[in-house]
């Protein structure tokens, strides 16, 4: 068994790069993955004994964006698409390459996630979370996601 109650995860980018290999995913009530990027080659979720596999079934999924693989997994908000990474496969030790994994302009996972109670008010890189609206799937908050409002406003005082 796990010793926790609940455990959060949440606005995090998991990668894995090399066919059919999966990532240890263990079947826990009290556990929700929401905001998330599951991307990976292969099918194989979850311990050994779940390969070929499904997602967990006791976990809470939410607005989560799956890519390289067809998500067997409870999500009713789930998004299925290329995240669209500025330069995938390139992450490695230290904090410049992982921002190779930050959001290219027009990604889907844009404003698609669900609001986070009490999530703080910035990003993993230090870029400002929406404080009304949904933020975005993933480690990276996009200006785009934040944009609309401010092309509003430029433009109701006639700027160019």
């Amino acid at each position: 068994g796990h010793m926790f109650k609940s455990a959060e995860f949440y606005n995090n980018v998991f990668v894995n790069t090399v066919d059919d290999k999966g990532f240890g995913m263990g079947d826990c009530e009290g556990v929700t993955y929401r905001n998330n990027i599951f991307s990976f080659k292969g099918y194989k979720v979850g311990p050994p004994e779940y390969w070929p596999s499904t997602y967990p079934k006791k976990p809470v999924f939410e607005a989560n964006c799956y890519f390289g693989h067809e998500p067997t997994v409870n999500d009713s908000k789930k998004l299925v698409a290329d995240p669209k990474f500025v330069d995938p496969g390139k992450g490695g030790e230290g904090m410049e390459t992982v921002k190779s994994y930050q959001l290219q302009p027009g990604s889907p996972c844009a404003a698609a996630g669900v609001p986070i109670p009490d999530h703080g008010d910035h990003d993993f890189f230090g870029n400002a979370l929406p404080a009304d609206g949904p933020p975005a799937i993933g480690a990276h908050q996009p200006a785009q996601s934040l944009g609309a409002e401010l092309i509003v406003v430029k433009d109701m005082f006639g700027a160019q």
